[in-house]
């Protein structure tokens, strides 16, 4: 079966996105990491497969590089309203559904290929201090670490260690490593699932600004974030350890379109 696809990016986290509104064949674990190969296949951080839903104007089925699903992916979600935009499924407004729930989103174009998409996110409850750092779920797991040398830090050798701690498995958990400037804060992240670091993550970067919050008793606001792959902000309020209005805000970039064989 010949199958369309779309390559899109936010801020270098990159993804495969698929139609699957009319039914595709069934993706195993093996054929989605395949896809995923930067050096054997199309090469990508994720696949994503825009799926019909009953609540929602579409929902989101994400895949990690090694071909697991996944609850939920910031940049992703942002990537898979641009490319639902491109459909002509939307207009400037959306709802869509994740395995984590339900999000709003608002796209507006920024150029021909590239749009800037804003992006609700589930609310968080809870932020655990731990001896490695703070732990919450911004829709998948993640630790963050602040640190004074993140330019030097060994992301790839640091975040693997703490991914596989014991304390977090069975699922393991994504590492944020970050680093706070006068005017943004700098992240770099370690990616389970793709176990390597990525030029950026979206729910990594909005634990990262939650957890900065807490820590300095934030209570709202917008702060802009800067990674690798280019710069994200991240608004939000919060009362006590409660945050709400959480959105995470960005570009997504259309990059080429495809065709491969299911």
């Amino acid at each position: 079966m010949i199958v369309p696809f779309s390559k899109y990016h936010g801020t270098g986290n990159d993804f495969i996105l698929i139609d699957g509104r009319l039914g595709l064949p069934l993706l195993t674990q093996g054929v989605v990491a395949s896809l995923c190969e930067r050096r054997t296949g199309i090469g990508s951080d994720g696949l994503i497969v825009l799926q019909p839903s009953v609540q929602a104007d579409f929902r989101m089925l994400y895949y990690n590089a090694d071909g697991l699903t996944a609850t939920m992916c910031g940049n992703g979600g942002r990537c898979v309203t641009a490319f639902a935009s491109q459909l002509g499924l939307i207009g400037s407004e959306t709802v869509f559904e994740a395995s984590d729930g339900l999000h709003e989103a608002h796209i507006s174009k920024a150029g021909s290929n590239h749009s800037f998409v804003s992006l609700s996110m589930v609310n968080v409850d809870l932020i655990t201090p731990c001896e490695e750092g703070d732990f919450l779920n911004t829709g998948v797991p993640h630790l963050v670490v602040f640190t004074n040398e993140l330019t030097a830090l060994d992301v790839q050798e640091q975040g693997r260690r703490l991914r596989n701690l014991t304390k977090f498995q069975p699922a393991g958990t994504n590492v944020n490593f970050a680093q706070v400037l006068d005017n943004c804060i700098m992240v770099r992240t370690y990616e389970r699932g793709v176990e390597d670091e990525t030029l950026s993550c979206g729910t990594g970067i909005t634990a990262t600004v939650l957890a900065h919050a807490r820590r300095n008793h934030i209570k709202k606001g917008e702060t802009a974030v800067m990674c690798r792959g280019g710069n994200l902000s991240v608004s939000f309020q919060s009362e006590g350890n409660r945050f709400t209005q959480i959105r995470l805000q960005g570009p997504a970039v259309h990059v080429f379109d495809g065709n491969l064989t299911l």
